[in-house]
Order: C-alpha cells, then sequence, then structure tokens
C-alpha cells in the first residue's frame, strides 16, 4: 500500500495513477509509509497537478486551504476562487 511510484503507467488502477475524490481534506504529498488513496496527492514537493474544466493545469499546493479545496471542486456553487489562492 506504499502511495509511491511503484508501478509503470501502464498498471492499469492503481494508486499511482488513480486517485478517488475526497474533497474534504487537501492533497498531500506521496511518501513511503502513506496510504491514503483517497487523498488527492503527487510525488512533487511543493503540490500536486490538477488538470481544470478549460483544460489548463495547474500546481495546487499541499498547504491549500480546505475550504478553497472544496470549492475547486464544486463547479456548480457559484463559488469563485481566485488563481493564486491555490
Amino acid at each position: 500500500m506504499d502511495l509511491g511510484d511503484n508501478q509503470t503507467a501502464f498498471a492499469g488502477v492503481c494508486y499511482d495513477t488513480i486517485r478517488y475524490d475526497r474533497t474534504s481534506s487537501p492533497p498531500a504529498q506521496d511518501r513511503a509509509g502513506r496510504t491514503a488513496p483517497l487523498i488527492f496527492g503527487g510525488a512533487h514537493s511543493g503540490g500536486c497537478q490538477f488538470v481544470f474544466c478549460d483544460g489548463s493545469i495547474h500546481l495546487v499546493n499541499y498547504g491549500i486551504d480546505p475550504a478553497t479545496h472544496t470549492c475547486l471542486a464544486r463547479r456548480n456553487d457559484g463559488v469563485p476562487v481566485q488563481p493564486g489562492k491555490y
């Protein structure tokens, strides 16, 4: 259950390539021994990358405010999130 990069991109569904949405928790860096497949994360030290609905890609900081992270995940809540908040 180590969420580090222990498999290739061609392994199918594994925690290296697939994460299940849990917007109540901000993303966290992958590291040896961390077993939290319901939280977004990645191997980068500063944050993980997300593809937004407009096709743009953004690095979301691991220190993002949980409320801001939730607002980013809910496209129909009517709450705008300013760039730089993530």
